[in-house]
């Protein structure tokens, strides 16, 4: 595996109830259908997206995609976006440059923005940063994760991965973050 690992790292929600599955660092998407009548989940496609970049992070917002990669040494991280057509991906705008280590695409109701949250190898401050009009602007300092979700009133759940945090499997415990809306107002 080009990640030495076998293990998720993005999912989604699909057109048809379908899941969209990453492996960690990999640029393809396993495309997993509901069960019929009972049963299990079953792979029925695969997508591959027209990059040769590790894929960090991706949301997908009906035929659009978003996704946080960089090369095999991340370093050079970027934000891309694609238009899915068929089972085509087409790189629709130029990527965005972000400093490293940032995860977690999100996306606020009625916004037409894109949030990412930093690690805590971030080299950039860490926090939550919007991204709009190719600009990455820090809104919410002092908070790392791997992970946001928006909730319904704006506020935000992000993901801790604590085990990589300062070193591996020396770090802190992993977590769940709450972001209240009223921070996101910057």
């Amino acid at each position: 595996q080009p990640s030495g690992a076998n293990r998720a790292e993005t999912v989604n929600f699909g057109p048809n109830g379908t899941l969209w599955v990453t492996r960690n660092g990999e640029s393809d998407f396993s495309v997993f259908s509901p069960p019929q009548g009972g049963g299990r989940w079953t792979l029925t496609d695969r997508l591959a997206l027209p990059t040769s970049m590790l894929v960090h992070s991706a949301l997908l917002v009906e035929t659009t995609l978003f996704t946080v990669e960089s090369p095999g040494n991340v370093e050079g991280w970027s934000l891309k976006e694609y238009l899915l057509q068929g089972r085509q991906f087409t790189q629709v705008r130029d990527p965005i440059s972000i400093q490293g280590w940032a995860y977690g695409i999100g996306r606020r109701q009625g916004e037409d923005a894109v949030w990412l949250v930093t690690d805590f190898r971030a080299t950039a401050p860490h926090g939550v940063y919007r991204v709009r009009d190719g600009k990455p602007e820090l809104v919410v300092p002092e908070v790392e994760g791997t992970g946001i979700a928006f909730l319904s009133d704006g506020s935000a759940l992000v993901t801790r991965y604590g085990q990589g945090h300062p070193g591996a499997f020396n770090g802190i415990p992993g977590g769940l973050i709450y972001v209240p809306s009223n921070r996101f107002n910057g």
